[in-house]
């Protein structure tokens, strides 16, 4: 690793937005946040699954500047990433990475093979210009990544008997309380109503995830509402920003 060495001159005043090192303080504050404080919306993600930051930087901004260096140009582009995705913010682990790539390094990502190339899904929907979200969602419902990717793909629907009782997909999910997305999957691959109903994989239910602050806790479409922004506006900033950052800044900007 690189041998940095700022000193405590260079990084006065790094809290303050506008000086050097603003955007690599932030992100210091970031990650002792979701390693240290179970109230913050990705603490469960992080220190929840035993990711910590390592003493020696999370309790001196200077330690940590001098370990992964300044945050390249131009800095809104970049964020912190681990480089082993199964150990914490230790030394050695932490580097600054596009984005975007730290999205498509995620330990979670789907792999595609398509046209006789293999790599990760996110990667075909940029290369693509595809809508991750939807593509996924897609898939999830067990349509194959050609069909996935068609302008108008396949509808996933019919019909299943259930104890003798012929029920649409979307009533029998209704009826029975199961998850659409897995139920269309088992459907195509041929399970009968009475094995879906059955499966314990069907029946975890998609809660929508939930957001806290100042201990309340609300959906994101909520929040954005609070904020007076679009959900589009929100998600792309919780890509450079956590959302306890967003809350300050847009909360206390408006109190």
């Amino acid at each position: 690793m690189p041998n940095y060495s700022f000193t405590n001159l260079d990084v006065a005043g790094a809290s303050m937005p506008g000086r050097r090192f603003y955007k690599e303080y932030k992100t210091w504050q970031r990650i002792i946040s979701k390693c240290h404080n179970p109230r913050h919306a990705r603490y469960e993600n992080y220190g929840g699954r035993g990711f910590v930051f390592d003493d020696f930087y999370r309790y001196s901004f200077l330690n940590f500047l001098n370990e992964v260096g300044e945050c390249p140009l131009p800095k809104d582009k970049f964020t912190i990433e681990r480089i082993d995705n199964d150990k914490g913010y230790v030394t050695n682990n932490m580097k600054w990475i596009v984005s975007e790539m730290q999205a498509i390094n995620k330990s979670t990502n789907r792999i595609i093979e398509y046209k006789g190339k293999k790599q990760p899904l996110a990667v075909w929907c940029k290369d693509l210009g595809l809508c991750y979200n939807t593509i996924n969602t897609r898939l999830r419902r067990g349509l194959t990544f050609e069909e996935a990717i068609m302008e108008e793909p396949p509808k996933v629907c019919g019909d299943v008997v259930y104890k003798g009782e012929i029920l649409s997909l979307s009533a029998f999910c209704k009826q029975l309380r199961l998850n659409f997305e897995t139920v269309c999957s088992l459907y195509v691959q041929g399970y009968s109503g009475d094995d879906i109903a059955a499966s314990p994989m069907a029946k975890k239910i998609n809660k929508p995830k939930l957001y806290s602050y100042m201990g309340k806790s609300m959906t994101l479409p909520r929040w954005a509402k609070k904020f007076g922004l679009n959900i589009s506006t929100v998600r792309d900033k919780l890509k450079k920003f956590s959302f306890t950052f967003l809350c300050d800044m847009y909360l206390n900007k408006k109190s």
